[in-house]
């Protein structure tokens, strides 16, 4: 009687562990199954956000350094500009004025301020303009409206400015106090200059021609879009390699450009980076065409597959609930 009993348990232990095991088979290939196709959708949507999100923020940056440079070429070819800067950086490098002449200087500079504020519009679609001579004469208009003598050797841009004959040189994120910022740079007060060499009609160089732009004009959209994907960093450099965005104190940071350039990634293509630790991100780069800007998305591999994470220990907590009725 207990021989048979013995048996019948042995049966019962043997059918359960096979039906046991099939189902655990079972569960694991459609774990398996379902993990794999999310973390290819999960994938595929990185890169498309990621791709996406840096096209937005290039053609934004573009635009906005398209209108620097709108601004600051209507100034140097403007005739009204030319002729009432010319007869003022005239006198400016006289030693004995006349009072004719100072009142024809005092003409002249309204005559600039009125042509800025026309170029610029009322809304001012450049925080400020400033149009230097060579002595070092400032004429600004926008913002801060004056004439004041400035040591143009002091000007971080002013030697590079020089060098490029003509062509435009935008600089990096620089601190002036003196001009009202908004949003995120309220407190940082950054901005953008755009400097470029301005001539009487021939070679001979006359003025310099400054175009200034919050830094958060030129990068809100950058700006939201890291505040709307939590996780999402994002950076952009300048054609010189330079850090321009993020343009407030942050602690340090690994050099994208570098490592984008290192792997050869191409424009618009998104790659996982391991990196030291064990840790892994996903990273997106685009360029900013004409300007040689780059800019780069860069998230972490664990914010990305947080929900693939939750759905792995929801899986194998689940069966193991139903014994012990709890995780």
């Amino acid at each position: 009687m207990q021989h048979r009993k013995k048996h019948c348990i042995s049966q019962r232990t043997r059918l359960f562990l096979v039906y046991g095991n099939f189902m655990l088979l079972v569960l694991v290939f459609l774990f398996l199954y379902i993990y794999c196709f999310n973390r290819q959708n999960v994938q595929k949507e990185v890169a498309v956000k990621q791709t996406n999100i840096c096209a937005s923020i290039r053609d934004s940056v573009k635009t906005k350094l398209d209108n620097m440079s709108t601004i600051s070429l209507n100034l140097v070819y403007s005739s009204a500009i030319r002729k009432n800067f010319s007869s003022f950086a005239a006198y400016t490098g006289k030693k004995n004025v006349s009072k004719r002449e100072t009142l024809q200087s005092w003409d002249n500079i309204k005559a600039i301020y009125d042509t800025i504020t026309a170029i610029i519009g009322p809304y001012q679609s450049a925080s400020q303009v400033n149009l230097y001579t060579m002595d070092g004469t400032r004429v600004g208009s926008g913002y801060q409206q004056g004439v004041v003598k400035t040591d143009l050797d002091k000007i971080p841009w002013y030697h590079a400015v020089l060098s490029l004959h003509g062509s435009k040189y935008i600089s990096v994120p620089i601190v002036n106090q003196d001009i009202p910022a908004s949003g995120p740079n309220r407190n940082a007060h950054k901005f953008l200059s755009m400097a470029r060499l301005s001539f009487n009609g021939g070679d001979k160089s006359e003025g310099i021609c400054e175009v200034i732009q919050d830094c958060n004009t030129v990068f809100s959209l950058a700006t939201k879009m890291e505040k709307a994907n939590e996780g999402l960093h994002l950076y952009v450099y300048n054609e010189r390699g330079e850090l321009v965005y993020p343009y407030t104190a942050f602690s340090a940071q690994d050099n994208y450009l570098t490592l984008t350039q290192q792997k050869h990634f191409q424009d618009e293509t998104t790659h996982m980076v391991q990196k030291t630790g064990n840790t892994s991100q996903i990273i997106t780069k685009d360029t900013v065409p004409q300007y040689e800007w780059t800019v780069i998305a860069v998230e972490s591999k664990e914010s990305v597959y947080t929900s693939l994470s939750v759905f792995r220990r929801a899986f194998f907590c689940w069966p193991l609930s139903l014994f012990w009725g709890q995780c």
